[in-house]
């Protein structure tokens, strides 16, 4: 929890912008060509920032991720609706995006090993890229814009009951 109301305002405008920042990210990128170089660039900053903000390793639980956002807020011992929101985003991301591989697994597998690391690759792994780029380009239902859309709204509807608890608790001291 946030001891000041400073505190709690400079953190809850950083979270707000990465937010913002990735919907303009997603807005443009729904504008562009498929296969266009620009296409593909937005494509990585997207998934990148999913990256950033959705997927960690459970073993990092301090790491910022929307989710332990989302925690943060809950005192010890209590489940809350924001745990139920963080657990729906986790639950969202366990959904197989392509044969073995969740969404996060996927995006996670894309991002660590072609985009942020120079991990060494095989042919296989280039495969599994490929196929990955395609799901997230083609699939109906599991896109890179509707998973990143779905998750947003998670998040906006977790944003209000953490203004509301973050000020009650600032103001009963």
């Amino acid at each position: 929890m946030f001891e000041t109301v400073n505190e709690f305002s400079e953190y809850n405008k950083i979270f707000n912008e990465k937010k913002a920042f990735l919907k303009a990210k997603i807005e443009k990128f729904k504008s562009l060509k498929p296969g266009s170089f620009e296409y593909s660039c937005y494509m990585d900053l997207i998934l990148v920032d999913v990256r950033a903000m959705l997927l960690e390793n459970d073993r990092y639980a301090k790491n910022y991720t929307i989710q332990n956002h989302f925690r943060r807020f809950t005192e010890k011992g209590k489940q809350s609706l924001l745990n139920k929101v963080a657990d729906n985003i986790d639950e969202y991301l366990k959904i197989e995006l392509i044969e073995g591989l969740s969404i996060k697994e996927s995006i996670k597998f894309y991002v660590d090993k072609f985009l942020v690391h120079f991990d060494d690759v095989n042919s296989h792994d280039f495969d599994k890229k490929e196929e990955i780029i395609q799901s997230l380009i083609n699939n109906e239902v599991y896109n890179l814009q509707a998973i990143v859309e779905n998750v947003l709204e998670y998040a906006d509807s977790a944003q209000s009951i953490i203004i509301e608890q973050t000020l009650y608790n600032l103001t009963k001291k």
